[in-house]
């Protein structure tokens, strides 16, 4: 179990870096740095590293997240179609061709070995899908990183709660990822 800050604005650079980075503790801790700083910025204040090391930063902390929130959706889709069918395996196994074809052209274009792309993407990003799957849930469109550091609407510990929920769900339709998923805690809600 994870434990969460109770407070909003508190929990936000954390729950993006779980999301970026679920399986690399030192990379997460990156991440906040680099986004306190880049909260630094916007208010005017001095930097703590270099602006060009910060951005770069920044920048791979917002394609991890895209990609982890992207998997998320995939996953949620599997848990709805497992809940409702018993003919799951058939979309189960059309998504995940797809996203390999994805993950394939965007690692390496002449890559023969898809299935061991479309394997080490979803292995490192197994532990916070429903995490992924609570911070989109009721949104129209996967939100980009300044969205949700700075947004005004309170999200944080609304998807703490909905990715518990979500973990359970995988747990009582039997998904193969359902044992890997980590439990995410507020410390309001012990």
């Amino acid at each position: 179990m994870v434990g969460l800050p109770g407070d909003e604005f508190l929990a936000r650079p954390i729950i993006i870096a779980w999301l970026a980075y679920p399986s690399h503790e030192r990379f997460r801790l990156r991440a906040v740095k680099a986004m306190q700083d880049y909260a630094r910025f916007r208010l005017g204040l001095q930097l703590a590293g270099r602006k060009a090391r910060v951005e770069k930063s920044l920048r791979r902390v917002e394609t991890e997240l895209d990609r982890q929130l992207l998997a998320g959706e995939i996953f949620r889709r599997q848990l709805l179609v497992r809940a409702r069918s018993s003919n799951s395996q058939t979309f189960s196994r059309s998504s995940t061709k797809a996203f390999a074809e994805w993950v394939a052209e965007r690692a390496n274009p002449a890559n023969p070995q898809r299935e061991n792309a479309t394997r080490d993407y979803w292995s490192k990003r197994r532990p916070a899908l429903a995490l992924a799957i609570g911070v989109c849930e009721g949104l129209s469109r996967r939100p980009d990183m300044t969205r949700l550091l700075f947004n005004k609407r309170p999200w944080a510990l609304r998807s703490i709660t909905s990715a518990e929920a979500w973990r359970l769900r995988a747990m009582a339709v039997n998904h193969p990822l359902a044992s890997e998923l980590i439990r995410f805690s507020s410390a309001a809600h012990f």
